[in-house]
């Protein structure tokens, strides 16, 4: 804008720029009684917004201007501008009058007539300042739906995250078994020293069970050096001796929580690196039973663990791991040593550690710090296959697994494995069990199918 011009209501000129000529494509003045009416047509808002504000201007600064006039603009981001002003003397047709609009090269004139029905609806118009009880609810109803299209897939999202972080965890896993076997030259045992054993080769005799874990090991090689040097692995981790004869078995020392033996701190400190994100169940133990708790002189309760060693799955009789049948070897066991040379289906067929949920039917989950009854690790071949699962008694909690040492997830449609050379692979629970029991073997010469 270049400014304004008045020399009175017959040639009121208002000097526009060129461009904003080219936008204002029609202008209509409607003058009946008070009511002055600005229609313009314009297709940029921020200039049909200023020439609104100029010509109010322009109207309420006239030299015709007295105290007798009320000035009151509306000037909402439609074409229409208010400006009640009384001007009795253009209340005829033949009063006519023009508002010539000049950039100083074009020269538009665009004349003032009645429309006496256009005052009732003016008067409505004005009336109308905020939205109908309609209005709202068709507003609350669209972003209603929108919120119920969107919500799926916010929650698929933030399942993807929770499921690449539970990847993470056990390819971290897998290394440290690597890192473990390169210092070592062998493997970490699922279990050392079962209490829970009454029978087979893996009873470990009086006075000497530990019932260690093989997690306890990997400690220095997932970042957690302090529990590592807390843990003493001269002394029981739990005084589990279950299902053991009178006498046939008891542990090393004194039990976990009594004084001397401070293992009980050590085995019921939640590791991150061991729980599955997508696992909202306990992070530790609430049974007091003497099968499950870590002993009868603490009241800390033992930490669970999502991921645990391929194993067989055992209740209270089995071998140590060097004595059973290599074509139905698992990768780890009780008293195991296993070492690279031993996978002979190759380290990327044979399953290394197996996910599991924290929360079961028959037995409890697996701790990672203990071994107690039915507590020494997860069998993927098991015949329940993956993901057998059972509605939890609490209607808060989401399914549990329906028989100890299996494997599972709260992942969709199947759960996680580490594999022997790392790697970490999502197997759907409908795989086929044979296909599964050969993943499971490390030994056995068998072909594996496409999975």
């Amino acid at each position: 804008m270049h400014g304004l011009r008045c020399r009175g209501i017959d040639n009121a000129k208002i000097t526009l720029s060129p461009k904003m000529l080219d936008a204002w494509q029609v202008a209509l003045f409607t003058i009946h009684h008070s009511p002055l009416v600005l229609h313009l047509n314009v297709p940029f808002p921020a200039v049909k917004s200023k020439i609104c504000r100029e010509i109010y201007c322009f109207l309420t600064t006239h030299s015709l201007s007295s105290p007798l006039w009320r000035h009151r603009a509306i000037l909402p981001p439609s074409s229409l501008l208010l400006c009640q002003c009384p001007l009795p003397h253009w209340r005829s047709q033949s009063n006519a009058k023009y508002l010539r609009i000049s950039d100083g090269f074009h020269k538009c004139s665009f004349p003032f007539f009645q429309l006496p029905h256009l005052e009732k609806d003016l008067m409505s118009r004005r009336s109308k300042m905020g939205f109908t009880l309609v209005e709202l609810l068709v507003v609350i109803a669209i972003i209603g739906v929108l919120v119920g299209l969107l919500l799926p897939a916010v929650q698929a999202a933030r399942e993807a995250a929770r499921r690449m972080s539970c990847s993470n965890n056990m390819k971290q896993l897998g290394l440290a078994l690597h890192n473990y076997h390169d210092t070592h030259q062998k493997f970490p045992p699922s279990v050392s020293a079962s209490g829970s054993m009454a029978s087979g080769t893996a009873v470990p005799g009086p006075l000497k069970a530990r019932n260690h874990r093989g997690w306890t090991m990997l400690l220095p090689f997932i970042e957690q050096a302090a529990l590592y040097e807390a843990f003493d692995f001269s002394l029981a981790a739990s005084g589990c001796t279950y299902s053991s004869p009178a006498n046939s078995n008891s542990i090393s020392g004194p039990e976990p929580g009594a004084a001397g033996n401070a293992n009980h701190i050590v085995v019921s400190t939640v590791v991150p690196a061991f729980l599955c994100p997508s696992d909202p169940n306990p992070t530790n133990t609430t049974s007091t039973h003497a099968a499950y708790r870590i002993s009868s002189a603490t009241t800390l309760q033992g930490a669970y663990t999502n991921y645990d060693f391929s194993s067989a799955r055992v209740l209270a009789s089995s071998d140590v791991w060097s004595g059973t049948a290599q074509s139905t070897r698992r990768m780890f066991g009780m008293d195991s040593q296993s070492k690279m040379r031993d996978v002979l289906d190759g380290t990327s067929n044979s399953i290394a550690i197996a996910e599991t949920i924290r929360n079961q039917w028959d037995g409890i989950p697996q701790t990672w710090g203990y071994a107690k009854w039915v507590g020494n690790g997860v069998d993927p071949s098991y015949t329940y296959g993956i993901n057998y699962l059972r509605y939890s008694t609490n209607p808060l909690l989401p399914y549990k697994l329906g028989s100890y040492e299996t494997s599972g997830s709260l992942h969709t449609g199947g759960a996680q494995f580490t594999f022997g050379d790392g790697s970490v692979h999502f197997l759907t629970d409908s795989i086929d069990l044979t296909t599964l029991q050969r993943l499971t073997y490390i030994s056995d010469g068998q072909v594996i199918p496409e999975y």
